[in-house]
């Protein structure tokens, strides 16, 4: 997930991502979390910490400082003046003194108007301020918005349908690897043979379920899913690595989260 916790504790984070996958992902589910996270006055604890003012107000749906732009009641659509009225929202100082977060979605129900409007607040982003663009269909968001957010992609529901035996697997392996039933060099060895674009879609979509569950910490978490995701890619572009330390590197990691 380009290392949005460690990029946001080196004030390197981006100011804009775009959160795809299809409809059963719960890329909303996650895109909240990591908001929560992101507000958090002790986000070094399990998650968010739930005890903080800023927890209380998220959880109250009354953080100044948090905004969930979606379709009105009885419209299809978002429309300009809410993308009007958020930014006249950003372009104010921070209520609490940090982060101000938004989260659009479906973002691909942005009409043209509101789509545009929103392309000024990408190319000329206010500090400390991240935006979360959610969508399952992504092709039907402009160009020019798409080009201007890092795209993290989530697998689906459908990977634990179609491989749900691997995903009963891999899911007990890594927990007996968090409980110290099983060493971390000898998993690897087990899973040498494995369908590698199988192993990366099954194991990217465990960890998102983790993240959603609040499973142990979602800084390292979230830290994984990134490493997890610059893998397959490397996988994907068909870069030769040594599998055996590849594999090695993943299982330790995932035994510190």
């Amino acid at each position: 997930m380009q290392n949005l916790i460690k990029r946001k504790q080196e004030n390197k984070l981006a100011h804009a991502f775009l959160f795809c996958g299809d409809d059963s992902d719960g890329k909303l589910d996650i895109a909240l979390n990591f908001a929560k996270f992101i507000l958090c006055e002790n986000p070094n604890t399990d998650s968010h910490c739930r005890t903080c003012c800023n927890c209380i107000l998220l959880e109250a749906g009354n953080h100044p400082d948090f905004f969930l732009i979606q379709p009105e009641e009885n419209s299809k659509q978002i429309k300009i003046d809410q993308i009007r009225a958020l930014s006249d929202d950003l372009s104010k100082t921070s209520s609490q003194g940090g982060y101000k977060v938004v989260i659009i979605a479906p973002a691909d129900l942005m009409n043209i108007a509101a789509s545009n409007a929103l392309l000024k607040t990408l190319e000329e982003p206010e500090d400390d301020t991240l935006l979360i663009l959610v969508s399952s269909r992504i092709y039907s968001l402009p160009a020019t918005i798409r080009s201007r957010c890092q795209k993290v992609v989530f697998n689906s529901k459908e990977i634990v349908n179609k491989y749900q035996a691997e995903y009963d697997e891999i899911f007990a392996d890594l927990m007996k690897l968090r409980s110290g039933e099983v060493h971390a060099l000898a998993l690897a060895k087990e899973y040498m043979d494995y369908d590698f674009k199988v192993f990366f879609a099954v194991l990217i979509k465990v960890v998102c379920d983790l993240i959603k569950s609040h499973y142990a910490n979602l800084e390292k978490l979230f830290l994984f899913l990134d490493k997890i995701q610059n893998l397959n890619k490397v996988i994907t572009d068909g870069i030769s690595l040594n599998k055996q330390l590849m594999l090695e590197d993943l299982f330790l990691g995932f035994r510190e989260c």
